[in-house]
């Protein structure tokens, strides 16, 4: 290739220019932890990464369940805005998943409070019966 078949290519960060919540909604299109790794851009998108609407948890792409459960407390609990709304959540767990009985509770707290309209669990069949007994007791009244 010469330099006359060589063409310059604009270095315009539109990206930059897009507001939140545009960026929040393309971020709600992948799994958290992806989202999270947005916030070493910029400050801005230490702010921007929390605010998604759509939580997705999958414990497969961690190395331990001890990473996979402070990553989502972290994400939960510590660093959103406790009045924040939710669209959608879903918890992805396999088979050596570790919730206790309180840690489901607080998580289902977690998600009714927030006005959510889409639940997915997708976990082991070692859970099942747990869910199926959370959701027979008088926890969310």
């Amino acid at each position: 290739m010469n330099s006359s078949s060589w063409r310059s290519i604009p270095t315009v960060d539109r990206i930059s220019d897009m507001p939140d919540s545009i960026l929040c909604h393309i971020l709600s299109f992948h799994p958290t932890k992806f989202a999270a790794t947005t916030s070493v851009l910029s400050k801005r998108w230490k702010l921007v990464w929390i605010a998604v609407v759509a939580l997705y948890f999958d414990q497969e792409t961690f190395n331990s369940f001890a990473s996979f459960r402070n990553f989502v407390w972290l994400s939960m609990f510590t660093l959103r805005d406790k009045k924040s709304s939710i669209y959608s959540f879903t918890l992805k767990c396999g088979e050596s998943s570790r919730f206790t009985q309180r840690d489901w509770v607080k998580i289902f707290k977690f998600v009714m409070e927030r006005g959510i309209e889409y639940l997915n669990f997708d976990m082991s069949e070692n859970y099942v019966k747990l869910l199926i007994g959370l959701c027979d007791c008088n926890t969310f009244l």
